[in-house]
């Protein structure tokens, strides 16, 4: 019997032969449906059923895909190396009190400051995950690089501590009890603290690869041993020195070429590791500070014309897809468990980007709401 690809009769033959024989795959019903049946195009046919079968679906759920977002303007505006910046944490690391064969061993953690703009990284040793030593962290780093103006993080608890304690803190500074000029100054440069989407470590991928980067160093000059917090934190500093030192843009065959331009470039007019040459004699204190001026300006004109080019290429998510919209039902991606175990939601809010794409969505399960990138969301085929 000749059947046409796209009648609903069609549909009903695939879907029957599909789930009498449990499911089975497109080579296996389309054999079967030979021997009684010739549709159309067939492979296709199949093929397109079987991808709307729940069922399957649950076992091998595919996640919601989206358009790569433009670059936000932190990224783009030649500003001072981390007046924007973001944060993540890595570790744990093993520390012990002091270098003696029985001394206590404890844990440390690396709190990564990475700028938005050059890619400076700074690094800070911290003895736990708790929101003070985050906070005592957070201030060492402002000490040292000067005033902050926006923070991006992920959704860890520490970090949630630290936001609302430096809330509670601009509402108390800014309360008609301390109203003097210091406590206006306090209120008025406040850090703005922006936090991503729980699970969704893509959406702060900056400071994901400055860990990546400080773990793969570390692994390779430490191995298996455990140092105390000393010599921790000096090879800490020194694995920072290495990164600021790396290139920011294409290193050029010509040997009379300009070195490549790093981010120690932005924090002390060359890399880390270059090699300071004698200070010039009766120069003029005028003309010398022209010239850092110079060497500033030549930076920037170089940041903005070989590092920003580069960072206009999209290697994925090139595609437009269908934004979620509310009411949909979704199955939410859970990293620890099996695909079986995943939990069904419904979406009840969408959070478009400036560019109108959904890339966050708040989704009701029935342990409560939780908020989700599209990435953690596999959409059920409904339609």
């Amino acid at each position: 019997m000749l059947l046409p690809k796209a009648h609903h009769f069609t549909h009903l033959v695939v879907d029957h032969f599909h789930l009498k024989y449990l499911h089975a795959g497109p080579l296996l019903v389309q054999s079967l449906i030979r021997a009684e049946f010739w549709i159309v195009n067939s492979r296709e046919v199949i093929r397109n059923r079987l991808s709307r079968c729940v069922t399957c679906f649950k076992t091998k759920p595919k996640e919601q895909e989206h358009l790569m977002g433009d670059l936000p303007t932190s990224r783009l505006e030649p500003i001072s190396a981390f007046y924007r910046c973001s944060c993540d944490y890595g570790g744990p690391y093993r520390i012990k009190a002091s270098s003696l064969r029985n001394a206590k061993v404890t844990k440390a953690y690396i709190c990564l400051f990475v700028c938005f703009t050059t890619r400076a990284i700074h690094l800070e040793l911290v003895s736990d995950l708790t929101t003070d030593a985050f906070i005592a962290a957070l201030r060492r780093f402002v000490g040292r690089r000067g005033s902050v103006s926006k923070i991006q993080s992920d959704c860890g608890t520490n970090f949630v501590g630290a936001k609302h304690k430096l809330e509670d803190w601009s509402k108390f500074v800014s309360s008609k009890q301390h109203n003097s000029q210091v406590e206006k100054c306090l209120a008025e440069e406040g850090i703005t603290w922006k936090l991503c989407a729980p699970g969704s470590p893509h959406l702060n991928g900056l400071a994901e690869a400055g860990i990546k980067s400080i773990k793969t160093h570390l692994t390779k000059v430490i191995g298996e041993q455990t140092l105390t917090y000393e010599e921790f934190y000096t090879i800490l500093t020194q694995i920072e020195a290495v990164v600021n030192s790396r290139p920011i843009t294409q290193v050029s065959s010509d040997p009379n070429d300009l070195q490549a331009l790093t981010p120690g470039h932005f924090l002390m007019q060359r890399p880390a590791f270059a090699l300071v040459g004698p200070e010039p004699e009766n120069l003029n204190i005028t003309k010398r500070w022209k010239l850092v001026q110079k060497l500033l300006h030549s930076f920037w004109d170089r940041w903005r014309k070989d590092y920003l080019g580069g960072l206009q290429t999209r290697s994925k998510w090139t595609k437009e897809f269908n934004n979620l919209k509310v009411d949909d039902l979704v199955i939410m991606k859970e990293p620890n468990l099996s695909p079986s175990q995943w939990k069904m939601a419904r979406i009840t809010k969408v959070l478009p980007g400036e560019d109108g794409i959904v890339r966050v969505a708040e989704v009701k399960t029935a342990q409560g709401t939780f908020t989700r990138s599209v990435r953690k969301l596999c959409p059920l085929p409904l339609a």
